[in-house]
């Protein structure tokens, strides 16, 4: 005998059915979302590891053509809007990598100081202490930074260290990883990646690195907490 729905016969979901349906829903959506942030962050670190490992051919490119010198920069601090300006690393480098595409990281945001053009964007901050240096005076290239990353994408390029400030052969403001409101050099896993002077790449924590890690002595002294601008002498 077929049924025969009366009117008053109810189709659909009550609200308790529906909460649990939404339940089984959101339980493995709350485990799985932080694992996708996390596959896609390691993506990122992976493409901005590339960038610096081409930034580091283009300058060993340039060191090739030029006496075996890093590139020059024509201020100890900071140079705007630096491919327009005169000699620094990035602008010297343009024409062995052939990008601007390759000084930002895609991790990075842009910055309210400084902001970011076109033409010049940048989230990388090269390490004064080797600017203008010839390789050969340099004992460890395998152990000192060239180029770390900054807090954000900026139209400055920025010598850390820097030499502004200090006595001759002295540098400061030689690492940031916390500065009060501003996350440097965390941008990957509480980390930053790294370009050493031979040209390879790594992956560091950023809270780990002392000052002989950019060439300055003494080699042991520590970031303090927001920056490190005590000057420091260079070890070589």
């Amino acid at each position: 005998m077929k049924r025969v729905l009366s009117q008053n016969s109810r189709i659909g979901f009550t609200l308790i059915e529906l909460l649990v349906v939404i339940a089984i829903i959101a339980i493995p959506a709350a485990i799985l979302f932080p694992a996708f942030a996390r596959a896609r962050e390691n993506a990122r670190r992976a493409s901005c590891q590339s960038n610096l490992k081409q930034i580091g051919l283009g300058i060993a490119q340039y060191t090739q053509d030029y006496d075996e010198r890093y590139p020059i920069h024509n201020d100890p601090n900071e140079i705007e809007n630096f491919m327009d300006a005169g000699e620094n690393t990035f602008r010297s480098t343009q024409p062995y990598l052939k990008s601007t595409q390759l000084l930002v990281c895609p991790s990075a945001v842009n910055t309210a100081y400084a902001p970011a053009t076109d033409a010049n964007k940048s989230s990388y901050h090269v390490n004064g202490v080797l600017t203008g240096r010839a390789v050969s005076v340099v004992p460890n290239v395998s152990e000192v930074v060239q180029i770390q990353e900054s807090d954000g994408n900026s139209s400055s390029l920025f010598l850390r260290p820097m030499r502004d400030i200090c006595a001759a052969g002295e540098y400061n403001y030689w690492h940031y990883y916390t500065a009060g409101a501003e996350q440097y050099n965390l941008r990957h896993f509480d980390g930053g990646n790294l370009l050493f002077a031979d040209g390879h790449v790594k992956w560091r924590k950023m809270s780990t690195l002392l000052a002989g890690d950019f060439g300055l002595t003494p080699a042991n002294t520590a970031p303090t907490s927001g920056n490190s601008a005590t000057c420091l002498a260079a070890a070589f």
